[in-house]
């Protein structure tokens, strides 16, 4: 571009010198011929031109109007010649005579111009190209003086431009062309210059935003001035085309052909040619200016804009390029190799791990085809499949999924890997951008943590058969020729764990020596690792390292109850290079051991104590047992005598008071030993429990009946709250808690006291509280209170009766049942409470409700119905009880009772029952051993069976179904329901029997 502006700046400078040169040509020839039209061809033929006419007046007045016309042009030289004889001669001048280019008239042209000659010929006016003569050097213009009447020349009348003067107006012509055009250049070239240094740098300074505006108005201006003088030039040139109109009308006018011209006819002198201007040339200046400041003022709107898209654009490079960073930063130190694949299935993007990974460097990996590189034999049909499904739609059964992928690296390894796929829309396609794992390491880490897990998962509770379990575990993990576990104890190394050790290798060894004993007392810490035992001074301290030639040990120290007891370590004859993945699961093996060292220590003592404890629990039911024994024997004497002499009524009051003294006091000694040996059952664990849900009220109502005499007999009130409640429990030992806490509440009352009974549902269980209005326990003796053969009084009162242990058997039969019972001090008497879970809700269950047993018709009481028999199996008393009573007055039937499964067949096969009414959950033979029975035997087969119990879930009830039970019903009993059952299958019953 620059040389482009360079050569048209040239090419300009030339035209308008060209255009100056023609300029001054024409302008010198209008002078010339104005001067020749001037001089009258009368008074020209008159001179001789020779030196004759030198002071003539003549010739002297035409000197001085040469003078006058020359001082008018500018100052030219003007000059007259004349042929003569074929040369040429002067005449009059414009030039002083002491002026030394002045040529006396006559004087002959020593070296004319060629173009005097064409003027003679043709009579017209001409320019002279540059010549030189005798004088010097000129560029003169030519004009012929002619007769009008005969047509001949007269005189040739001419008007000299210096050749110096002749070129510095051309020059200075050009000159404005050729600075525009280099001012052009110069400010393409600084503009040039800034903006690449801007490109490189980055960076505008606050003062050159507009450098672009600038260098427009400075080209506009150029390119205004060039306008401007080119405009001059034309506009002189137009001038100059209509003097020559007006001089030759002028001309031909002096020669009568027409009116002369009125005024002078005057071109300005060369030399001030230059300051004249047209209308075009200032035309064009106000374009040029007008354009120059619109093109400036865009160019300025144009730069704001851009200066706003720059400096967007660089915020957003600038966040590109740190997006770059990052990303390269991130894609560089990433554990992953991150590839990426363009449509062809060709590597575009291939960070460090990559190379790592696959062993391909960058450069090496850019370009190829991704699966020919890492694909053992190239891709397959389904790859090429799925890559042109790929490249049409960027999908595929991998993308945007992770799937394990196997692949094959630089040197022929394998790879297993984890593939995370997706896709990528660019101008050109799909790309794939994959991140793959190296999972060998991991896989591996795996397996061996399957392998570790189900060895912990094994152990079992023989301490021999763990230890050598774990040992071999270690030696196949670790990838070792052998490992051990040696146990310090009494002073020796026992190898307890061996694996593939040599069979020659002893059991137990004295410890000094052996690298295994240093890591247990700790000179080696609690872990040691060598690859070449032959550097270290086991090679020969070790007895085994020296026999067995052992170069390789890894050990770790095993404890139990922080005091290090053995080392678990593997061992190798060649060089291992274990690493930290190796010493982790060797601590994890070290760590597992010591568990169960410290296992079996525990239930060493734990064993040890347990039967310490066995032989105490025995001895104490021994003791119990025998002196429960024999104190019953005479006991039963006592009191079956006592009871008949209550009866005989010949005794009078007083020995009727001291026989009744008698019992009291054998009976109160028959509880005792009762709730000592109860105690003792609930101590050892024999005591049997039917948890089943059981109806607080009825319960509550059952004790009352039994206490309230002696709530009488104390004066003492007993309010009796909401207790309506259902409970989890056992009903006879529920009962037998609620006895023990009221009686309590009673006895230790003060006279004419009060006892509160009632009971809170909480979120999962019930709380029952019992309270009094006694003395209370003291602070001192509540952490003893339920303690065997503790007394609520501290003063030692022996009046009040008690055994001090139905607190004791309390605890531990609600602990039996799943609850927790305590005391709570109040300001006046105490509170005892217990809580137990509580059951489900059933209905008609509540002693405010309609009786169940008038729901249904009664069948009647006839003595046809008395040959009906039902047998009821049932281990909880209280609901052999309830049925029993519900059948005799009810149905009038007869109720065969029996509280264990084995008893229940023999009543089966004894009478034959009518019904049979079975528990399920009841000790040794539970309702479904009876019923197998009962059905495998022929005289049972047929008699209906109802199961009774409380498991009351579908599967329960389907299982029951399944089995065999003719009706199956849950507890708590629905009264109606059960009528209307016994009374279908008893009417079954007599129907048949009518029958036969």
């Amino acid at each position: 571009m620059g040389i482009i502006l360079l050569v048209v700046a040239l090419a300009m400078s030339a035209w308008q010198a060209s255009l100056v040169e023609s300029n001054q040509r024409d302008r010198l020839l209008i002078q010339v011929v104005e001067v020749a039209n001037a001089l009258h061809w009368r008074r020209v033929d008159s001179l001789t031109f020779s030196a004759d006419d030198l002071g003539t007046p003549i010739f002297e007045s035409m000197r001085v109007q040469l003078r006058a016309l020359a001082e008018r042009h500018g100052g030219g030289e003007l000059w007259t010649v004349a042929p003569r004889n074929g040369e040429w001669f002067f005449g009059p001048e414009s030039l002083h005579a002491d002026d030394p280019l002045a040529s006396p008239p006559g004087t002959r042209y020593e070296s004319p111009p060629d173009e005097l000659g064409w003027v003679l010929q043709s009579l017209q006016a001409t320019t002279t190209q540059p010549y030189a003569d005798e004088y010097g050097e000129f560029v003169s213009s030519l004009a012929p003086v002619v007769h009008p009447q005969t047509g001949q020349l007269l005189m040739v009348v001419g008007l000299d431009a210096p050749d110096t003067l002749w070129w510095s107006e051309i020059h200075r012509g050009s000159r404005p062309a050729l600075l525009a055009g280099l001012g052009l250049l110069v400010v393409f070239g600084l503009g040039v210059a800034i903006v690449t240094r801007r490109g490189r740098a980055g960076v505008v300074r606050p003062a050159a935003p507009y450098l672009e505006a600038a260098f427009v108005l400075v080209s506009g201006l150029l390119l205004t001035g060039l306008g401007v003088s080119v405009a001059q030039q034309l506009d002189q040139r137009e001038q100059q085309t209509e003097f020559v109109r007006l001089a030759a009308l002028n001309s031909q006018a002096m020669h009568g052909a027409q009116a002369p011209v009125s005024g002078p006819l005057v071109l300005p002198p060369l030399s001030q040619s230059q300051s004249l201007a047209g209308d075009r040339a200032w035309g064009v200046g106000g374009l040029g200016m007008l354009f120059t400041v619109l093109a400036t003022m865009l160019v300025m709107l144009l730069r704001v804009r851009h200066l706003s898209v720059e400096q967007q654009v660089k915020e957003r490079s600038g966040e590109l390029k740190k997006s770059q960073v990052m990303l390269k930063a991130i894609t560089d130190v990433a554990q992953d190799a991150i590839v990426m694949m363009d449509p062809r299935g060709q590597v575009v993007f291939w960070n460090k791990s990559a190379e790592r990974l696959f062993g391909y460097r960058r450069d090496e990996a850019v370009g190829r085809d991704l699966h020919q590189m890492v694909m053992p034999g190239g891709p397959g049909p389904e790859v090429n499949r799925a890559m042109r499904r790929f490249a049409q739609t960027g999908t595929g059964d991998a993308v945007d999924r992770i799937v394990e992928v196997s692949a094959q690296r630089r040197d022929g390894s394998r790879l297993a890997g984890e593939l995370s796929l997706s896709s990528l829309r660019m101008t050109d396609g799909w790309y794939a951008v994959g991140i793959v794992r190296d999972v060998c390491r991991r896989k591996r880490m795996e397996r061996r943590l399957i392998r570790l897990n189900e060895c912990l998962a094994s152990l079992g509770p023989d301490y021999q058969e763990n230890v050598t379990q774990i040992t071999q575990v270690c030696g196949e993990l670790l990838e070792s020729e052998a490992a051990l576990y040696n146990r310090l104890k009494e002073g020796r190394l026992f190898a307890l764990g061996r694996w593939r050790t040599p069979e020659d290798m002893p059991l137990s060894d004295a410890p000094e020596g052996h690298v295994c004993h240093d890591v247990i007392n700790g000179t080696l810490g609690k872990a040691y690792v060598t690859g070449d035992l032959t550097q270290t001074p086991y090679a020969e301290q070790d007895p085994y390292v020296k026999r067995y030639g052992i170069k390789s040990y890894m050990g770790h120290a095993v404890r139990c109850q922080d005091q290090v007891v053995g080392s678990l370590c593997v061992v190798s004859t060649s060089h291992m290079q274990p690493t930290d993945e190796d010493e982790r699961i060797l601590g994890i093996l070290a760590a597992a051991l010591s568990a169960e060292e410290g296992r079996h220590l525990a239930m060493s003592r734990w064993q040890e104590a347990k039967e310490q404890a066995d032989r105490a629990n025995q001895a104490k039911s021994d003791f119990l047992s025998r002196m429960s024994h024999e104190l019953r024997t005479p006991m039963n004497a006592v009191l079956g005598f006592s009871q008949l002499l209550e009866a005989d009524p010949s005794l009078d009051e007083g020995q009727q008071e001291s026989v009744r003294e008698i019992l009291r006091g054998g009976r109160h000694l028959l509880d005792l030993i009762n709730e000592v040996l109860d105690l003792a059952r609930v101590e050892s664990g024999r005591i049997e429990m039917s948890i089943e849900p059981v109806l607080l009220g009825d319960v509550v109502r059952d004790c009352l009946t039994l206490l309230r005499p002696l709530a009488r007999d104390k004066g003492i009130t007993i309010h009796v709250g909401q207790v309506d409640q259902i409970l989890m429990a056992d009903r006879t030992r529920l009962k037998q808690v609620l006895i023990n806490l009221i009686s309590n509440a009673i006895k230790y009352n003060r006279p004419h006291g009060e006892v509160w009974l009632d009971a809170q549902a909480r979120a999962e269980d019930v709380r029952v509280r019992v309270r009094d209005t006694g003395r209370g326990v003291p602070e001192s003796l509540r952490d003893a209170l339920f303690q065997p053969f503790a007394r609520l009084h501290e003063d030692g009162n022996e009046s009040i009766e008690g055994t001090g242990i139905g607190l004791a058997i309390s605890r531990r039969l609600v602990e039996l049942m799943g609850g927790m019972i305590g005391m709570t001090g109040q300001e006046q008497g105490s509170c005892f409470w217990f809580e137990l879970k509580a059951g489900e809700p059933a209905a008609q269950e509540s002693g405010d409700e309609v009786d169940p047993l008038h729901s249904s018709a009664p069948v009647a009481a006839t003595g046809q119905d008395r040959h009906f028999t039902v047998l009821h199996v049932d281990d909880n008393p209280a609901n052999l009880r309830l049925v029993e009573h519900v059948l005799r007055q009810r149905v009038g039937v007869q109720v065969l009772n029996a509280p264990s499964g084995g008893l229940g067949l023999e009543l089966a096969r004894a009478h034959r029952p009518d019904l049979i009414i079975l528990d399920i959950n009841m000790p040794g033979m539970n309702g479904y051993d009876v019923l197998q029975r009962l059905r495998q035997e022929p005289e049972t087969t047929d008699i209906p069976l109802i199961a009774l119990t409380a498991n009351a879930t579908e599967r329960d009830m389907e299982r029951g179904r399944e089995a065999g039970f003719d009706q199956y019903l849950t507890k708590p009993l629905d009264m109606a329901l059960f009528m209307r059952v016994v009374e279908s299958f008893l009417k079954a019953r007599k129907a048949d029997l009518t029958d036969v």
